[in-house]
């Protein structure tokens, strides 16, 4: 395990017990990841530890007490009735954005049939005008006719 950790903070090597990982400070906190993305850059990462799967990027450690007060910053927002209210806006928003997102794809359909006929006559007229100009030419070269 030791070679799937990159230590930056050695002074707490293998003390797991007083670190917490990046996803669980956002979910402990109930921000999102860019939120945390964006107020990281002031903590001080001990570790980057690689996932399981080997994919994606390390994981970065943080020692526990140091986020606290973030973490208890954040939770209290969800604590004082403003989430609430977010809650309720997003699951509207939520709602207009599925019913639009239903509406545009009836209408891509409904666009798609549409351009199928269009291609279906446009190669039917195509296939006649092929058929109708021989005759044409022999009949304007038979009687004299230019164009």
């Amino acid at each position: 395990m030791a070679e799937d950790v990159e230590w930056l903070r050695p002074d707490f090597r293998d003390k797991w017990g007083e670190l917490i990982s990046g996803p669980d400070v956002v979910s402990r906190a109930g921000i999102s990841r860019q939120t945390f993305s964006n107020w990281r850059k002031s903590l001080k990462t001990v570790c980057l530890k690689k996932r399981q799967s080997g994919g994606g990027h390390p994981v970065p450690y943080f020692v526990e007490a140091e986020v606290a007060s973030y973490i208890e910053k954040y939770s209290e927002r969800l604590r004082d009735g403003k989430s609430e209210e977010r809650y309720k806006n997003s699951c509207k928003e939520l709602s207009e954005n599925n019913r639009r997102l239903t509406w545009l794809a009836e209408q891509k359909q409904a666009v798609e049939s549409q351009l199928t006929a269009l291609r279906e006559e446009e190669k039917k007229l195509q296939d006649r005008n092929l058929s109708l100009e021989p005759f044409v030419k022999s009949y304007e070269r038979e009687h004299g006719i230019t164009n």
